[in-house]
């Protein structure tokens, strides 16, 4: 999998957001907002290919959670990236 290039940050306040268009770009209403945990995953596997063991390694080394907490919290970022398109399958 990968994360979608189309999509970029912004910064806004100081929230890191990603907006997603609606067709034709007429809908912005709905925004992703990423906290430091998924921004730190996003930075780390932008322009890569990855699997949910690349995710679920780089929290446990990053964040030292257990195995089981770095799993769930894995598929969790995974799911609710891949249901919004930015995270898209190979």
């Amino acid at each position: 999998m990968k994360i979608n290039s189309n999509y970029k940050i912004r910064s806004v306040a100081g929230e890191s957001l990603i907006l997603l268009q609606g067709k034709n770009g007429g809908d912005l209403t709905r925004v992703v907002s990423l906290n430091p945990t998924a921004l730190s995953l996003w930075n780390s596997f932008l322009n890569k290919d990855f699997s949910a063991e690349d995710v679920k390694q780089f929290l446990m080394e990053s964040f030292s959670v257990s195995e089981e907490t770095a799993q769930a919290d894995a598929e969790k970022w995974i799911a609710q990236m891949s249901e919004t398109g930015l995270i898209v399958a190979e």
